[in-house]
């Protein structure tokens, strides 16, 4: 037996050997694997998002170099719901858009993850009136044309002020349109009010005689500006999904700490460089904390797919906590 054991030793080693090489070029594999580097195609909206603020100063994409991740810039697009066509058609990994957008499109099969969270300040949406209109309240648009987007945001804000104010939504005619049209029918009066969000609401108050009827604030609207990705890419690359995060972070810590500038930014994206009421009223507005998501954040996204399934716009309502990824706090 001990002759045996030591004449199959030397078969042993070189096996030992073997084994120590294929366990070195495996490490040596992932070694490289895991120092390869990540691309991630990111979509801006023409709005107000922290991730306009990375694009357009150029540190977001310095970041994420930082943690060897590669940024391909897509869009902008002009609205939430491309944009999540383009994450649906595998085109684009991430981007920033509405969460009653959302709510819509996950109930339709989409598979999108939401991973942050920026709720609605106050003003940052609601409803507008010239301010020569004799319309005072939310009753004194019984019988009038308001302009909303729809199955978006803007139609949900007029729902639910009229809800509020217990008046039948066919008291009122709704007249849809992008909003990116809209300016012009409303400065024409080709409308008598417009629900809408930041950037068009503080737009339409300095460029076309607008005032607020009503804000998102007054209307308990449950809305909110949301960070989502394609579910298969937040799956097979978390690293990058929390770096994208903790990026966002940075951006938005210093918007509100730097209210003027970042709204020179958004105005100079959106073709306002020149107009400071604009570029301060866009900063003054949508300088608000971004999140993980809470509890409470993943509820107010049930009750806008509610709203939804309440209006027969889906067919029934999703099972939102599937499409939410909680992050833990931010490292940045």
């Amino acid at each position: 037996m001990r002759k045996l054991v030591w004449s199959a030793l030397p078969l042993l080693l070189a096996g030992l050997v073997a084994c120590s090489g294929d366990n070195n070029k495996a490490a040596s594999e992932n070694t490289d694997s895991q120092n390869a580097k990540k691309v991630v195609r990111i979509a801006t909206l023409n709005g107000t998002s922290d991730v306009v603020l990375g694009r357009d100063r150029g540190t977001l994409e310095q970041y994420l170099a930082s943690k060897n991740i590669e940024v391909k810039w897509e869009g902008p697009f002009n609205s939430a719901a491309p944009a999540y066509e383009a994450i649906n058609a595998k085109a684009i990994d991430i981007t920033v858009g509405s969460s009653s957008a959302f709510a819509n499109v996950i109930a339709n099969g989409a598979q999108i993850d939401i991973f942050a969270y920026q709720p609605m300040p106050a003003f940052g949406e609601g409803i507008v009136v010239a301010k020569d209109s004799n319309i005072n309240s939310v009753h004194d648009l019984v019988g009038k044309k308001v302009a909303v987007n729809k199955g978006g945001t803007g139609e949900y804000l007029l729902s639910i002020a009229l809800k509020n104010n217990n008046i039948p939504e066919d008291k009122v005619e709704k007249s849809y349109m992008l909003p990116s049209d809209t300016g012009t029918a409303f400065s024409g009066k080709h409308v008598d009010a417009w629900a809408t969000w930041d950037p068009y609401l503080s737009v339409a108050q300095d460029l076309y005689n607008a005032k607020i009827l009503v804000g998102g604030g007054d209307l308990k609207s449950s809305n909110a500006v949301g960070y989502f990705a394609d579910s298969n890419y937040a799956k097979q690359n978390p690293e990058v999904i929390q770096a994208v995060f903790e990026g966002l972070k940075q951006e938005n810590d210093w918007a509100k700490a730097n209210q003027e500038k970042a709204g020179k930014v958004w105005a100079n994206r959106l073709g306002y460089k020149d107009n400071a009421n604009i570029a301060s009223n866009l900063g003054k507005v949508n300088t608000v904390p971004l999140r993980s998501l809470s509890d409470a954040d993943v509820e107010d996204i049930v009750k806008l797919a509610h709203w939804y399934h309440e209006k027969g716009i889906i067919k029934a309502v999703p099972d939102v906590k599937k499409h939410v990824i909680q992050l833990p706090a931010s490292k940045a």
